[in-house]
C-alpha cells in the first residue's frame, strides 16, 4: 500500500513539474504601461507613450501598425482583475523601450496596460 502511495505522489509530482516547464515554453503576454500625466484622460484620436519593460527590444515583440487591447488592472482581495477599457494602434517606436500609441477605442488613463497575448507579429495580407 505504501509503494502505491509513493508511486502516485511521484506521478503527481512529475505532472506538476512537466506542466511548469510546458507553461514556460509558450509565449507569455506582452505588457506595456501607459505613461501620461496623472489625471489625464485620453480619448479616440489622442496619442500617448507606452513603456515596455520586457527583456527583448520592443520592435521584436510589438509590430508597427498593430492594434492592441488596453486593460485596467485592479486588485480585489489579492486577485488581479483585468477589465478591457479600449485599444491603441502602434504609431511609432520610441527607442528600444517604448512606443507611441494612438487611441482607437475607449477612454484611457495613466497606468492602463496594453496587453498583447503573445510576442508574435503577423505579416499583413498581400
Amino acid at each position: 500500500m505504501l509503494k502505491i502511495a509513493r508511486y502516485l505522489i511521484g506521478v503527481a509530482a512529475a505532472f506538476l513539474v512537466a506542466g511548469t516547464f510546458a507553461g514556460a515554453a509558450t509565449d507569455s503576454p506582452v505588457k506595456s504601461t501607459l505613461d501620461v500625466k496623472s489625471g489625464s484622460v485620453l480619448y479616440i484620436g489622442d496619442k500617448a507613450p507606452f513603456l515596455y519593460n520586457g527583456t527583448e527590444g520592443v520592435r521584436q515583440v510589438i509590430c508597427d501598425g498593430e492594434t492592441i487591447p488596453v486593460f485596467k488592472e485592479t486588485n480585489v482581495l489579492g486577485l488581479t482583475k483585468k477589465t478591457e477599457v479600449g485599444a491603441v494602434k502602434v504609431v511609432s517606436y520610441m527607442g528600444d523601450r517604448g512606443f507611441m500609441g494612438q487611441v482607437v477605442d475607449g477612454r484611457l488613463v495613466n497606468g492602463d496596460i496594453a496587453l498583447k497575448e503573445s510576442s508574435t507579429c503577423m505579416l499583413p495580407p498581400s
